[in-house]
């Protein structure tokens, strides 16, 4: 796992030097592109994610030196362009998705057990702990997905306004 962050880690910092080569348009339009993808996929691999916006990054570049935006090169808005990019990404792994799932149930259920026993006459109910557990991750999943997708749309809003 370490060693998956550190190779993260490793590409976000190749991703910003190569980033600093951009001109105004094109670091808009990548900036743009760039915090779509990374909160659109948060349930990805981080490494491949990096990957993908280094690749991304060096067609800019590339595009730049050939006099070309980054708009004319790939004729997609930012928001379209992640969407196309977005879905050629590797499914999140279940393990992932799992290990999400298994901390937001700790956390609840945490909450529950501190409040059952805190109480004077403790009434623990497994079947009610459980079902608690899978209602708060089906809670903040949902509210996570669309939180995400209300600040990406707020942000792209903002950036025509600007």
């Amino acid at each position: 796992m370490n060693k998956e962050i550190n190779h993260a880690k490793q590409w976000v910092l190749k991703n910003t030097r190569l980033r600093e080569q951009l001109t105004n348009e094109n670091k808009a339009y990548y900036e743009k592109l760039l915090l779509y993808i990374r909160t659109a996929g948060i349930f990805y691999e981080e490494e491949e994610v990096e990957q993908l916006l280094y690749a991304i990054l060096s067609d800019i570049v590339m595009a730049q030196e050939n006099n070309e935006t980054a708009v004319d090169y790939f004729e997609e808005n930012p928001k379209e362009m992640a969407n196309l990019i977005i879905l050629r990404l590797e499914k999140p792994k279940f393990k992932k998705k799992l290990t999400i799932a298994g901390n937001i149930f700790l956390i609840s259920s945490f909450f529950y057990l501190i409040g059952n026993f805190s109480m004077a006459k403790v009434n623990f109910n497994p079947i009610l702990f459980f079902l608690q557990g899978i209602l708060s991750f089906i809670v903040v999943y949902f509210t996570f997905s669309t939180s995400i997708k209300k600040c990406i749309q707020m942000i792209f809003q903002l950036k025509k306004v600007c």
